[in-house]
């Protein structure tokens, strides 16, 4: 796997894992537990990855 690739999915964690960090903290200001909210939190995460379109990993061709 390519450097920009591997970059590619890094990002695409990272930014989920705000959404997934950012639910669970609304969930807790609503009054559940932290254990919780960060099951709810995961379980909305989850569902929309499934919905998000693919992440593209190909890599630009080079011009000739």
């Amino acid at each position: 796997m390519s450097e920009t690739k591997h970059d590619k999915i890094k990002a695409w964690i990272d930014e989920w894992m705000e959404k997934l960090n950012a639910r669970a903290k609304a969930y807790q200001a609503q009054g559940l537990s932290a254990e919780d909210a960060l099951d709810r939190a995961t379980y909305d995460t989850r569902m929309e990855i499934r919905r998000a379109p693919p992440i593209d990993l190909d890599e630009p061709e080079e011009p000739a």
